[in-house]
C-alpha cells in the first residue's frame, strides 16, 4: 500500500494510480471483513496526510487543490464503502434469517404431518419453543376462545429461563372479548404493541395487566379456520424490548397457520371419533364404545372376586309414539330416556344406546345380587314418571333383561346375546318388567340355533314333506277338498311340529322358498290325483306373510299351474286374518290380481284378529275359516257359541261359504250342521294323511 501511495505521485501514473486503493476498500465488501475494510481505509488516509505534511516535495509535484479533492474522495469513498457494507451485511443477515426460518417451517410442517390427538400437545409445545428459540422472544403462547367465543384461555406457552409463567394468572381471570387486543383480533388483524404506554386510553385494563406481567411489548397473532377466529399466537418480550422490533409479522401468520391448520386436524379427528365411538342423537356411548369397555370390564374383574352385569333395556310401545307425534318427539323421548338412565344409575354403572330404542347397561364389579336388584329397581323406576314430550305427558313403559358374567357368558357377544334373550323374555310375560337369564332361555336359543341351521338343508335333503287333511261337507260328509299340511322328518328328532320350525323358516327368509316348494308339490299331486280317476276337489295352500308380500307371487302360481296342469279353480289359497284386515291398497291389489288368475281365496283363523266386516266385503274372498279355539268352546262356552253363530250369519249375508276347523266331536259337528256351516275339517271327519294314505279315505 505505501508503494501504490508512492507511485501515485509520480506525474506519469497519478491520474490512475491514486484510486486504487478506493479499488481495495470495495472488495473488502465481497470478503464481509469489516477488519480489513477499516485497517486498509484507516491506513490510506494516514498515509495521504504523512506524505502530504512530511514530503512536500513529492506532492508539490501535484496541484494542491487537485490533492485536497483527493482526500475528500478518499472520505466519500470509505463513508460509500461503509454504507455499502453496511447494507450488504443486513441483506445478508436476513436472507440467512430467512433461511433459517424456512428451515424451520419446513421441519416444522413435516413434524407435523404425523400430529395426532395423542401428540398434539407435544408438537404444539415443540413449535412454541422453537419459534421462540428463534425470534429470541421470552413468552410465546397460544389462546383459544370459549364456545360461546366470550373468553379467551391460555392452552399452551413455553417461556424462556428465568421468566414467569403467565398461564395460569390468565386462565384464572380470563381474557374478555370486550378488550381492545381481542376485538382487533376478531377483524383478523395482528396486534404490535411496542409498549404499553402506546395502548390507546381505551386499553386501560390491558396496560396495567401488562406492565403488572412486566412486558415491555407483544405481538397477537389471529389464529383462523375455515369457521373464522379461533385464537390467538402471542409473543411477548419482557427483558430488553427489541426483538419485537425486528420480527417479520408474515413469518408470524405462518406459524399461525400450522397451528390452524393442526387443530382443524386434531377437532377433525375428535370428530371423527366421536362419530365412531358416540350416538349422534343422545351423545350417549354408542354400541362400538359400549363393547370396548365391556371388553376392558371383563377383563379387570377376571382378576378380582367381583361380578360384572349387563342389561338390555328395550322401549315398549314406541313404535307408536314414532307413528303419533313424528321421529322428531321420538328423538326428544330417546332422550330423555337416556337421560334418566344415566342420571338414575350415576357411577354405578355404564349406560350406552344399542340402536334404535334400545339401551345397554353395564353393572362393573358388584359383590352380592342384591346390588344387582337395587339397580334393576332403580332402572325400572325411571319409567314410573311421566315423560313431557310435544306438551304431552307421555307414560311409556320398558323391559329389560340381565345377564351375569361370567355364569350367561365369558365374553361380550355372549354377555350381550344372552340380556337381550332375557328381555325378549320380560317381553313375552307381559311387558314392562325385568327378567334374568336363565338356562333354560339359554338351551331354547341353542334348539332354535341348531334346528334353523338343520332347516337350510331340510329341502335340499328331502325331509320336507306334505300331509292332505281332508275337508267335508258338514250336510253330506262327502270330501270338498283338501288342505295341504307341511311336515319336516328330522333324521335325528323324527317329525317336528309345524308350529316349532315354521316361525324359524319365516325368522330365517325360508319362508318363502319352502312356500314356493309347498305350491308346486300340492298343485302336482292334486293334478295327479285327478289323472287317476280321483273326482277334482280344492287343494289349499297356506301363504305366509313373506309370501304374499312378494311382488313375484302371481308370477309363482301362475307357473305353478301351467307346469302342474291344474286348472286354477281347484287350488285355494289360504291368507291370514291379519293380512286380509290390513288397510294397505297393496293387500286389496295383490287379493284382485290373484283372484284374477282364477284360484279362490280363503281367510284362515277367523276371528283370532280384529275383524272388520265393512273391509271383508270389499275383499275378493271365497270363504271363511273359523278358528278352532272357538269349536272347542262348542257344549262349553256360550260365548264361543254366539260368536259361529254370528260370524257364520255374517258370513252367508256377504255370500261367503264357512269352513270350520279343528272339528273332533259329533256334537261340535252337529252345532255347526244346524247353524249353517258348509264344510268343516277336523279330526273326527280325517286326520292329515300321507300320499301313501289317501286310497283309504272313506267315500272317496
Amino acid at each position: 500500500m505505501p508503494v501504490v501511495m508512492l507511485v501515485h505521485f509520480n506525474t506519469e501514473f497519478s491520474n490512475i494510480i491514486w484510486s486504487v486503493p478506493i479499488f481495495f476498500m470495495m472488495l473488502t465488501v465481497i470478503f464481509n471483513n469489516k477488519n480489513i475494510f477499516l485497517g486498509l481505509g484507516i491506513l490510506s488516509l494516514l498515509l495521504e496526510v504523512i506524505f502530504w505534511i512530511l514530503l512536500p516535495d513529492l506532492w508539490m509535484m501535484v496541484d494542491e487543490r487537485f490533492y485536497f479533492y483527493r482526500l475528500l474522495f478518499y472520505i466519500i469513498g470509505i463513508g460509500l464503502t461503509t454504507i455499502i457494507t453496511r447494507i450488504y451485511i443486513l441483506r445478508l443477515q436476513e436472507n440467512s434469517k430467512q433461511d433459517a426460518f424456512q428451515k424451520m417451517i419446513s421441519e416444522l410442517s413435516a413434524d407435523f404431518v404425523t400430529m395426532n390427538r395423542s401428540n398434539f400437545e407435544e408438537k404444539v409445545n415443540q413449535l412454541l419453543k422453537r419459534s421462540g428459540d428463534f425470534t429470541g422472544i421470552d413468552r410465546v403462547y397460544v389462546c383459544r376462545f370459549s364456545e360461546d367465543k366470550k373468553i379467551l384461555f391460555c392452552t399452551h406457552e413455553w417461556v424462556n429461563e428465568g421468566i414467569t409463567s403467565w398461564m395460569e394468572e390468565i386462565n384464572s381471570v380470563g381474557i374478555t372479548t370486550l378488550s381492545w387486543s381481542v376485538g382487533q383480533i376478531l377483524k383478523n388483524e395482528i396486534v404490535y404493541i411496542p409498549s404499553p404506554d402506546q395502548l390507546p386510553m381505551t386499553a386501560e385494563a390491558e396496560r396495567l395487566q401488562l406492565k403488572k406481567g412486566k412486558v415491555r411489548s407483544q405481538i397477537l397473532v389471529p389464529i383462523q379456520s375455515n369457521h373464522g377466529i379461533i385464537g390467538l399466537i402471542g409473543f411477548d418480550e419482557i427483558r430488553s424490548g427489541k426483538s419485537l422490533r425486528g420480527i417479520d409479522q408474515d413469518w408470524l401468520r405462518v406459524l399461525a397457520n400450522i397451528l390452524a391448520d393442526a387443530i382443524a386436524k386434531v377437532e377433525t379427528e375428535q370428530d371423527m371419533n366421536y362419530l365412531a365411538y358416540y350416538d349422534p342423537l343422545t351423545g350417549m356411548p354408542n354400541r362400538a364404545l359400549f363393547y370396548r369397555r365391556l371388553e376392558r370390564a371383563i377383563d379387570l374383574v377376571g382378576q378380582t372376586a367381583k361380578n360384572l352385569a349387563v342389561i338390555f333395556i328395550d322401549l315398549d310401545g314406541f313404535k307408536e309414539v314414532n307413528d303419533t307425534l313424528g321421529h322428531d318427539w321420538g328423538d326428544q323421548l330417546l332422550n330423555q330416556i337416556g337421560k334418566r338412565l344415566t342420571d338414575c344409575l350415576g357411577e354405578a354403572g355404564l349406560v350406552g344406546r344399542f340402536g334404535g330404542d334400545e339401551f345397554l347397561i353395564m353393572v362393573p364389579q358388584f359383590s352380592h345380587n342384591h346390588e344387582l336388584e337395587i339397580i334393576a329397581e332403580k332402572v325400572m323406576s325411571i319409567f314410573h314418571r311421566p315423560l313431557l314430550v310435544a306438551e304431552q305427558e307421555l307414560h311409556i313403559s320398558g323391559s329389560g333383561g340381565i345377564a351375569v358374567y361370567p355364569s350367561d357368558g365369558e365374553n361380550v357377544t355372549t354377555l350381550i346375546k344372552n340380556a337381550d334373550l332375557a328381555m325378549y323374555a320380560a317381553k313375552k310375560s307381559g311387558k314392562g318388567r325385568m327378567a334374568y337369564c336363565s338356562g333354560d332361555m339359554k338351551e331354547a336359543v341353542q334348539e332354535k340355533v341348531t334346528l334353523t341351521n338343520r332347516l337350510h338343508r331340510a329341502l335340499e335333503r328331502q325331509e320336507l314333506f306334505l300331509h292332505y287333511q281332508p275337508q267335508v261337507s258338514a250336510i253330506t260328509h262327502e270330501i270338498t277338498g283338501f288342505e295341504a299340511l307341511l311336515r319336516w322328518n328330522h333324521p335325528e328328532r323324527g317329525i317336528i311340529s309345524p308350529e316349532v320350525f315354521i316361525p324359524l323358516a319365516e325368522q330365517s327368509g325360508l319362508i318363502s322358498t319352502i312356500g314356493e316348494w309347498v305350491l308346486k308339490t300340492a298343485c302336482a299331486q292334486n293334478k295327479a290325483w285327478q289323472k287317476q280317476g280321483y273326482k277334482p276337489v280344492r287343494m289349499a295352500v297356506n301363504l305366509s306373510v313373506e309370501q304374499f308380500r312378494s311382488s313375484n307371487l302371481e308370477r309363482i302360481i301362475h307357473t305353478c299351474l301351467e307346469v302342474s296342469g291344474l286348472e286354477p279353480q281347484y287350488l285355494e289359497l289360504e291368507i291370514t286374518e291379519g293380512i286380509a284386515m290390513k288397510t294397505s291398497q297393496y293387500v286389496i291389489r295383490q287379493l284382485y290380481a290373484l283372484k284374477r288368475l282364477g284360484v279362490d281365496i280363503s281367510i284362515d283363523d277367523f276371528g283370532t284378529a280384529f275383524s272388520s266386516m265393512s273391509r271383508l266385503k270389499d275383499l275378493p274372498v271365497d270363504r271363511i275359516k273359523i278358528d278352532r279355539q272357538f269349536i272347542w268352546g262348542i257344549g262349553e262356552n256360550p260365548r264361543d257359541e254366539s260368536i259361529i253363530s254370528v260370524m257364520i250369519h255374517l258370513a252367508q249375508k256377504l255370500g261367503l261359504r264357512v269352513v270350520a276347523e279343528g272339528v273332533e266331536t259329533e256334537a261340535q259337528l252337529n252345532f255347526l250342521k244346524k247353524k249353517g256351516c258348509d264344510e268343516v275339517q277336523g279330526y273326527y271327519c280325517g286326520r292329515p294323511v300321507s300320499v301313501v294314505d289317501f286310497e283309504v279315505i272313506n267315500n272317496y
